[in-house]
C-alpha cells in the first residue's frame, strides 16, 4: 500500500512531508497557475506504508498542521 499527495513544487511543506518518508516520484511541469499568472511545477510524492496505523495517524497529524482532511491530501492506492 502507499499514499500519495501531490502540491506545487515550492511549497515549503514539501520538506515536512520529506522528513515523514515521503518521496518525489513524479513531476507535472506548469500544472498550477499561479496568481501572478507564473505556471508552477507540481510535485507527486509517495509514502510506502508499512504500518498503515502509525502512518495513517502521522498523516493526519500533518493535515492538522496545515488545517487540511486527511481526505484532501491523500490519495490511497
Amino acid at each position: 500500500h502507499s499514499a500519495f499527495l501531490e502540491m506545487r513544487e515550492d511549497n515549503d511543506a514539501r520538506h515536512l512531508y520529506q522528513r515523514f518518508g515521503f518521496c518525489d516520484v513524479a513531476l507535472r511541469k506548469s500544472y498550477y497557475q499561479g496568481a501572478d499568472g507564473v505556471a508552477r511545477n507540481a510535485v507527486t510524492m509517495k509514502l510506502t506504508l508499512c504500518h498503515e496505523l502509525l502512518i495513517c495517524s502521522a498523516i493526519s497529524n500533518i493535515a492538522g498542521l496545515f488545517n487540511y482532511s486527511i481526505a484532501t491530501i491523500v490519495n490511497w492506492e
